[in-house]
């Protein structure tokens, strides 16, 4: 690999690290914390979340901060494709889902119906679910490598055989 196409790949691991951390540390943070207003506001919440609400309007009024200052200071993040990819495809089984749940509910008295409204429920809670699945793969790999590193990296590899030094050869008597 030529020290360009080295340095490319190491810039695109990097600015993917970067956009996964602004997306986990500032907008899921955000999203998450306009649920818990919709929630508080309802008058639902329990008392006991009191404390996190409080810590999540904290962490909500920081991540506003940083991105006004990300605007302010015109600094762009490069979404990846992979992240691209991934929502078009849940965004597909959505919308396949809901078509397929729809023909079902319409079709629910003949033979027909109930496999299209199961399949269809499928496609939906199954794109329900991608995120956690997504999560879950990542924190395997993680503990994968991370358990490889620890100490099975010596275990993992054959024996060598020792090396037979050469012995001196015997001088002849003159």
């Amino acid at each position: 690999m030529t020290k360009s196409a080295q340095a490319d790949t190491q810039r695109a691991i990097r600015d993917r690290r970067v956009f996964y951390r602004w997306l986990w540390l500032v907008y899921a943070p955000l999203v998450l914390g306009f649920v818990a207003m919709v929630v508080f506001l309802s008058g639902v919440m329990p008392g006991f979340l009191a404390l996190p609400f409080v810590a999540l309007l904290a962490l909500d009024a920081v991540s506003v901060r940083l991105l006004v200052e990300r605007r302010r200071r015109k600094v762009t993040l490069r979404v990846p494709p992979t992240l691209l990819i991934g929502v078009g495809a849940t965004s597909v089984a959505v919308l396949a889902g809901a078509l397929l749940a729809w023909m079902g509910i319409d079709r629910l008295s003949s033979k027909t119906g109930p496999p299209l409204l199961v399949t269809g429920c499928f496609l939906m809670v199954a794109a329900a679910f991608a995120p956690a699945f997504k999560l879950l793969d990542l924190v395997a790999r993680v503990a994968g490598r991370t358990l490889l590193r620890i100490g099975g990296e010596k275990s993992l590899r054959r024996p060598q055989p020792a090396r037979r030094r050469s012995q001196p050869r015997p001088r002849k008597a003159a």
